[in-house]
């Protein structure tokens, strides 16, 4: 079980330490909470912002996730959109034929990411969790690195 006060405490302590402004939005439904916490990491180019989904409500259905976006003025041009990770009973793993979406497949991979989606110079990786230790947070620039190696 997900203790809410400890993760709103880790990004607050992430803002904190790092000097950057956190934003966070809470919104009371007759069913549940949602709470989003967004960071912008950099403003400059590529602009980077951390965005962090909490949805939980009475019946016990919870969402969690994290998403990093990444924004470059450069053009990307790929012949696809989306790179997904999918995994049917845990066993078969999918593959992709074009080499751009492999290497990105492999940095979702390593990173235990779900999707990236490519849209309008922005890329946006998706985990299906949300960020809740100070060890996520330190593979934030890691992440970051590769992903931008990897669109060059």
């Amino acid at each position: 079980m997900m203790n809410l006060n400890q993760v709103d405490k880790i990004w607050r302590d992430f803002a904190e330490q790092n000097k950057l402004q956190l934003e966070v939005i809470d919104k009371n439904y007759f069913h549940g909470i949602k709470t989003q916490y967004f960071i912008t990491v950099s403003s400059s180019s590529p602009k980077i912002v951390l965005q962090g989904l909490l949805n939980k409500n009475g019946q016990g259905y919870n969402l969690y996730k994290t998403k990093i976006s990444i924004t470059n003025k450069g053009t990307d041009n790929y012949a696809f959109n989306e790179v997904v990770d999918k995994r049917l009973f845990g066993l078969f793993k999918n593959s992709y034929k074009d080499l751009k979406q492999k290497e990105f497949l492999s940095l979702l991979r390593k990173y235990g990411a779900k999707k990236l989606r490519i849209e309008n110079n922005e890329k946006v990786l998706e985990f299906e969790y949300i960020f809740n230790s100070q060890k996520d947070f330190k593979k934030i620039k890691n992440i970051i690195d590769d992903i931008i190696k990897a669109s060059a």
